[in-house]
């Protein structure tokens, strides 16, 4: 079974992965592979934004997108061995972060805008949206600055696992 479903956004991984993982034969391997970005700078501040972006501190957008966003839907990779491992005839879960070299005037906030920005901005009218973008761009800078050759490093953490079934 091939999926190229972005697990990160699949709420649930109690109930999830235990179900992916019943409907391997024995033999079967059930591999994923996802960004842990929720404690990183860059996504701390996306919910940042939301919640003191606006005129003198006040939250941006809707109170269910606050909410929305806010859902930690991964886990740490402790949470998807323990899932896993009585029924894995082997089982491996690591992360690796890479540390890209990003250029351009605002290359963190491009980089975000084509996955773990878009809930944000497709649930912002036009008014909040030029708002959070304005605020969420300088927050980008502060928190990962230009270094003296133009690039702009931004560390991307991932998570792996990749279990067969007994």
């Amino acid at each position: 079974m091939f999926s190229n479903a972005a697990i990160q956004w699949l709420p649930d991984h109690a109930t999830l992965i235990p179900r992916l993982w019943s409907l391997l034969r024995a033999g079967g391997c059930l591999a994923v592979q996802a960004p842990l970005s929720w404690d990183q700078p860059s996504h701390r501040l996306m919910r940042e934004t939301l919640a003191d972006g606006g005129t003198g501190g006040s939250p941006l957008g809707s109170a269910e997108l606050r909410q929305a966003v806010g859902n930690r839907w991964l886990h740490e990779p402790g949470f998807y061995y323990d899932l896993l491992a009585p029924g894995a005839a082997h089982i491996e879960v690591w992360t690796t972060e890479y540390l890209h070299a990003l250029t351009g005037p605002n290359p963190v906030l491009e980089w975000v805008t084509a996955t773990g920005l878009r809930p944000f901005l497709t649930g912002l009218g036009d008014a909040d949206r030029a708002a959070f973008l304005d605020q969420y761009r300088a927050r980008l800078r502060d928190a990962y600055p230009r270094r003296a050759d133009g690039v702009t490093l931004y560390p991307f953490r991932r998570l792996f696992f990749v279990a067969v079934r007994r």
